[in-house]
């Protein structure tokens, strides 16, 4: 039904009777009952995927297709936030015709309101105006995060590239010292090209990065009275500058006299890195450098530098550089690896590495670390046979009890009976420290424990008929495994606590590990009665690939220890997250990130892209945004040929029925729309498909 010119309510069904702007695009059945603006995140990219689709029809030279016409469906996409328009263009043209052609009222609050994109002058123009306050320090200046985040949309458009934003953001800012870039797609860009822009001019020449530090550190630090300049700049200087490693130390305020309450300790503000304010700018340098550069660089710097590198790192609170850690586990640096141990910030992945050193202490540190090192990496450390953690015993948390019921030593085990915890263990906690206490200290040492009566009773009845056995171990397992069924773990998974629910099932999985979960009976059980804490049940090393894959979308929600999705670098995982949607929202610099990543690593294909990722019109968005980067993965490319090919074939401009349909379907007006699929599927289907195809199908 074309419409054009006021709506009546004929056309709505209704009775002839003129009705308001307000109301035109709604039925009779549908006014004030169906949502009037985008809500899920396929909805939002609808206007970008129809965008780029319209594109993708001219550019093959079969002319323009028709714009959208039904005021419903109109009404919906020109209600979508202009931060979801497509990020190079802004504004279709198309969606500003449809909707004075259905009539609506051109400044509408609640339709398309065009906005000029500004273009790569103009851009840089305005950054360089807004970076030049902030140097400067006037009042109503953007912050550095603010900076980033009106950068981002003209970085994701292809507006300017991360080389073209270096030739203009003042180095200092990119100087994370409490000043918190933000974690944004366009940051890590700029930190890539920034890492690579050092490299390539200073390649692994030590004396030309120790001038490099030496003019970074005249000119970047608060007290100098030098302006502000870019790191193009800076390397320019540093060309020109004698190297003077003796200047190369951090400035730190540690005389604040005011102390911090920690966990009922009270500490100096000397003792708490991350209270100090620091400020070290050719620690800037060091952290973004590659451990090759720091093996020849690092023995000219001043006695001590690894150390002070390991706790500017700590106090930047921006993760363990790959780089740093390797320079400081290949240089044998003890004290500063003790520092990343006992940072606050520790993760998984930092903490395995120091575990390969061997050290008593940072074994130590990572059991004691609570916040962000998963019970797998405290289990890591306490199983190690090549430390004994038995004469540290005393100096362990009782938080991690639990886990020292499978420790390596019989000295952590019985101390975990003799905790308070002792208190909240159930059969299989019992059985498994009696079995760990029997491998480990042998008969003797389980009736010793037995005799103390911390087990329980039922478990001692069990473990004393084993001990009467020719081989014990053998025997307590048999009996063992009873109790460490599937059906019994998801009883217990049910009855975890609210406030420590998420720990709480991470340890009983990591308890159950060995006795082989049924997953398909733990995945009908969550779909009978979804498991309070899914995300930490599905998102562990040792959960099946296959099964991971199934559930990705559960694992992202994992934030506890600052964990997100694991083993995205396996195909099949990195397939189960494009098949459960990239949700492609108003902040998608992590999902953009991830696909990147994914497309660059070869762990994900183009066709993966059209025929196997789910919500077809986010990774349209995806695609038609990046187009325009210069940084873009070469697979974009070839997705975008690929929907090409789809789109000359399935619909041909002279097709208005089926771009009418496909508009309907992305602006969920149609029933059981579509849009939750593939792209293939959402281009292919006819009018006769009611739901999506299965992803990868």
């Amino acid at each position: 039904m074309t419409t054009t010119g006021a709506v009546t309510d004929t056309d709505s069904g209704g009775t002839g009777r003129p009705v308001a702007a307000a109301d035109a695009g709604h039925t009779a059945r549908t006014r004030g009952q169906v949502r009037w603006a985008p809500f899920r995140s396929t909805e939002r990219s609808a206007v970008a995927a129809i965008d780029l689709l319209r594109r993708l029809a001219a550019e093959g030279g079969g002319g323009r297709a028709p714009a959208p016409r039904e005021p419903e469906v109109v009404r919906f996409l020109g209600a979508t936030h202009r931060t979801h328009w497509p990020a190079a263009t802004g504004c279709p043209d198309w969606l500003t015709e449809s909707w004075a052609a259905c009539g609506f009222p051109e400044r509408d609050p609640r339709g398309p309101r065009p906005e000029r994109i500004p273009d790569r002058a103009e851009v840089l123009e305005q950054l360089r105006f807004e970076t030049d306050r902030t140097s400067r320090g006037l009042t109503g200046s953007r912050k550095a995060a603010a900076i980033a985040t009106w950068l981002s949309p003209f970085y994701l458009g292809g507006i300017v590239t991360a080389a073209e934003v270096l030739e203009v953001l003042p180095a200092r800012l990119s100087m994370p010292v409490r000043v918190k870039w933000q974690a944004s797609r366009v940051r890590h860009a700029i930190e890539r090209e920034l890492r690579t822009l050092l490299t390539g001019v200073l390649g692994t020449d030590p004396q030309a990065w120790l001038r490099l530090l030496t003019a970074v550190e005249r000119t970047c630090r608060p007290t100098s009275d030098r302006p502000d300049i870019t790191w193009p700049q800076l390397l320019e200087l540093a060309g020109s500058v004698e190297p003077d490693p003796g200047i190369l130390l951090p400035t730190r305020d540690l005389e604040d006299p005011r102390t911090y309450v920690r966990r009922g300790r009270r500490k100096p503000a000397a003792d708490e890195l991350f209270d100090a304010t620091w400020w070290w700018p050719s620690g800037e340098v060091l952290r973004r450098t590659e451990s090759t550069v720091l093996d020849l660089v690092m023995p000219a710097l001043p006695e001590g530098t690894g150390v002070l590198l390991a706790q500017y790192v700590v106090a930047v609170r921006h993760g363990t550089p790959p780089g740093v850690l390797r320079h400081l586990m290949d240089a044998g640096d003890r004290e500063a690896l003790l520092v990343l141990a006992r940072g606050m910030d520790l993760d998984g992945r930092t903490a395995e590495h120091l575990l390969a050193r061997g050290d008593q202490d940072i074994h130590l540190s990572v059991v004691n670390t609570w916040a962000r090192v998963a019970p797998d990496q405290r289990h890591q450390a306490l199983t190690d046979p090549a430390v004994d953690l038995a004469p540290r015993v005393s100096e362990i948390l009782s938080l991690v009890h639990h886990e020292c019921l499978q420790a390596r030593e019989p000295e952590l085990i019985e101390a975990a009976f003799a905790g308070h915890g002792q208190k909240k263990f159930k059969v299989q906690e019992h059985l498994t420290g009696c079995l760990a206490l029997l491998r480990a200290g042998g008969p003797a040492r389980l009736t010793a424990l037995l005799a103390t009566g911390r087990v329980s009773p039922a478990v001692s009845r069990v473990c004393a008929k084993a001990l009467t056995a020719p081989d014990p171990a053998a025997a307590l397992r048999t009996r063992a495994q009873r109790e460490f069924t599937t059906p019994k773990l998801a009883a217990r998974l049910r009855r975890v606590s609210r406030s420590s629910g998420a720990t709480d099932t991470a340890q009983l999985m990591l308890l159950f590990d060995g006795w082989g979960a049924d997953w398909p009976y733990l995945e009908a059980e969550h779909a009978r009665e979804p498991f309070a804490h899914w995300a930490q049940i599905v998102n562990r090393p040792s959960t099946p690939p296959e099964v991971l894959a199934r559930h990705t979308d559960a694992a992202a929600q994992d934030h506890q220890r600052g964990r997100t999705v694991c083993r995205s670098d396996d195909p099949v995982v990195a397939r189960g997250i494009l098949r459960n949607g990239i949700h492609y929202g108003s902040t998608p610099d992590g999902h953009v990130d991830l696909l990147d990543r994914m497309l660059a690593e070869g762990v994900i294909t183009a066709d993966d892209l059209v025929r196997v990722a789910g919500q077809g019109p986010c990774v349209l968005q995806y695609l038609g945004d990046a187009r325009h980067r210069a940084d873009a993965p070469g697979a974009v490319t070839e997705a975008l040929a690929r929907v090409a090919v789809l789109v000359r074939r399935h619909l041909p401009v002279d097709d208005e029925a089926a771009w009418h349909r496909l508009y309907a379907r992305l602006a969920a007006q149609s029933p059981d729309p579509l849009q939750e699929g593939t792209i293939e599927s959402v281009l292919t289907a006819g009018p006769e498909d009611r739901q999506p195809r299965g992803a990868g199908s």
